[in-house]
């Protein structure tokens, strides 16, 4: 077929493509494996009732008290949080509230744009 001409045009055909031996197609046939049907595993029913079964008890989840301070109260009685802009930069804004602002003695990010400034006393902190 690579000898053929129309007008000025030859015919190329692409012999790896078109040429490929019978045989190989009949290994990768068998080499195939022929897919394995796996049934699910199936649960036994039991008597129990919708109602029964949202009733199991569930083991009981350790719980944390934490008992605040005096200290603690204080502390939360004399600060604020604050929510900071998008694209504000946390470190000059730091900077610039612990210096500018009178009796602030604390600036601590909180995460998701919060901060805690903390005053001296607390009616410096109401002003």
């Amino acid at each position: 077929m690579n000898l053929i001409w129309f007008d000025s045009f030859k015919i190329c055909a692409n012999l790896a493509r078109f040429q490929t031996p019978t045989d190989s197609r009949e290994k990768t046939a068998l080499t195939t494996k022929p897919e394995t049907k796996i049934s699910p595993k199936l649960a036994l029913r039991d008597n129990r009732t919708f109602v029964e079964a949202l009733l199991v008890q569930q083991p009981s989840k350790k719980t944390v008290v934490y008992e605040s301070t005096q200290d603690d109260k204080e502390w939360l009685l004399r600060s604020l949080i604050g929510f900071i802009a998008t694209e504000v930069d946390y470190a000059q804004l730091k900077h610039m509230v612990l210096k500018t602002v009178k009796k602030a003695i604390g600036f601590r990010f909180l995460g998701a744009s919060q901060t805690v400034i903390t005053f001296t006393d607390k009616e410096t902190m109401e002003k």
